[in-house]
């Protein structure tokens, strides 16, 4: 009873209107199909396919019209910043898939086995984007790191400092390798479950050649914030929050909370994009 009440908690919180009985239908019929083990191709509102396995990493788009909220909305607001997208911690795509209608170009990480294959399925099925993919997970250096696969598709999957019982050893290579200094404007995606501070330690030049016009990157508790903070904002970058409405804030408070995605862009823009 408690999985039931939580699947029509979230679909009653992320809707309005009409779309709580459109996402509630939905919701049941992707709740059936994953205990039938259905594997399918769904439509995303923006047009985009996605191929759907039956895991719960993909629930957040048959309960909601916008699964992230404002911070994809925001994304979408400003996509005209540029024509590229980079996905660090792509997973099976879907975030990356919600912005297909967005972008030329979108060039996705994704270190664990059975994500990148969803992930490659998803890019194949839309052809009108030019996908890059890089089965590889992103550093402060390359080489090698252990990283606990916890299951497939999993959300949670993370980097670890030492072989257990899930592990695998995948390859690492710097931001700064494979994306470089120069080039396009970029807006991009960190999700990489506490791994941030090796990210930006790999991605020196590009931040300060301040390729990327617009980051969002995931807050957990276990993010060291203050250093991160430290990397973007002596690289002439704002770090601020999306609040409801589409607002921004750049109140200490509100950035310190934990578990919540965070935004960044070169000072100069913040003005702009705040407005």
């Amino acid at each position: 009873m408690s999985g039931i009440f939580n699947v029509l908690s979230a679909i009653l919180e992320g809707n309005r209107g009409f779309d709580c009985v459109v996402y509630l239908i939905k919701g049941m019929q992707w709740q059936l199909r994953k205990r039938l083990g259905h594997s399918f191709v769904c439509n995303l509102d923006n047009g985009a396919a996605v191929q759907v396995h039956p895991s719960t990493a993909y629930s957040g788009i048959f309960y909601a019209r916008n699964p992230e909220g404002d911070d994809m909305l925001f994304l979408r607001k400003h996509c005209a910043l540029t024509d590229t997208f980079v996905d660090v911690g792509a997973n099976v795509g879907l975030f990356s898939a919600s912005l297909f209608d967005c972008f030329k170009k979108v060039i996705c990480f994704e270190p664990a086995p059975s994500s990148f294959r969803a992930l490659s399925e998803t890019c194949a099925l839309n052809p009108q984007v030019a996908c890059e993919l890089h089965n590889i997970g992103v550093g402060a250096e390359p080489g090698e790191l252990y990283f606990d696969d916890q299951y497939d598709f999993s959300t949670t999957s993370r980097f670890v400092p030492e072989a257990g019982e899930n592990t695998i050893r995948v390859a690492i290579d710097t931001l700064d390798n494979v994306l470089g200094v120069d080039g396009e404007s970029l807006v991009m995606k960190i999700d990489v479950e506490g791994f941030e501070e090796q990210v930006f330690a790999g991605a020196d030049k590009l931040f300060a050649a301040q390729r990327v016009k617009l980051l969002m990157f995931e807050r957990l508790g276990r993010t060291n914030l203050e250093s991160v903070r430290g990397f973007l904002e002596q690289r002439g970058y704002t770090i601020f929050r999306v609040i409801s409405g589409l607002h921004t804030t750049t109140d200490e408070a509100a950035i310190a909370e934990p578990c919540i995605n965070l935004f960044a862009c070169p000072a100069e823009l913040y003005p702009e994009l705040a407005s």
